[in-house]
């Protein structure tokens, strides 16, 4: 039986039992019946009330099982893809970044304390890095920092190639070949 059934039902024993005192002086055979039906009746009710506890007790624990389950697989599944959440020390700092990135995206601390879902988590994790790699230089190795100021022959003859493509003169020196 459902909790509202049993609650009616225990209500409805209420107002049997209020009339008992009444049933007995003025019918002590009937009295005797009904108090026993009413006992056993109660008795019921108690033993369907605990079932349904237990019932509710059962529920409890494999939702709460349910909801540990999944944070367990949220939390592989975050350090698989985010190896830094493995370490303690690594995962306090990366978290404190993602807080602070989501923060300035307008998510409240209720929003961001609400987050389960561990490919948001990584989302924002990316957001961080790419964010980081945007304000940073790109830091080049040794040889390609500087470009090379040497002056060999071969760039002196290209260079005089291009002054004199660029000039009218050696444009008509050209046409006057072609011809």
């Amino acid at each position: 039986q459902g909790e509202a059934q049993l609650q009616l039902e225990a209500q409805r024993l209420q107002a049997i039992e209020a009339q008992l005192p009444k049933l007995k002086q003025s019918n002590p055979e009937q009295y005797s019946k009904v108090l026993a039906e009413t006992t056993a009746r109660r008795v019921e009710i108690h033993e369907a009330s605990q079932q349904l506890a237990a019932q509710h007790q059962q529920l409890a624990s494999q939702a709460q099982q349910y909801v540990e389950d999944k944070i367990q697989a949220e939390k592989d599944a975050l350090v698989k893809a985010v190896p830094e959440f493995g370490d303690p020390e690594s995962a306090k700092k990366v978290k404190a970044q993602i807080k602070k990135h989501l923060r300035s995206q307008g998510f409240s601390s209720q929003e961001i304390d609400a987050i389960s879902d561990h490919r948001v988590v990584v989302t924002a994790y990316k957001a961080v890095k790419a964010e980081k790699a945007a304000k940073s230089k790109p830091k080049l190795p040794k040889k390609f920092r500087k470009a090379s100021k040497k002056n060999t022959p071969e760039m002196r003859m290209q260079k005089k190639n291009i002054r004199n493509h660029n000039s009218m003169a050696a444009a008509a020196e050209r046409i006057q070949e072609i011809i």
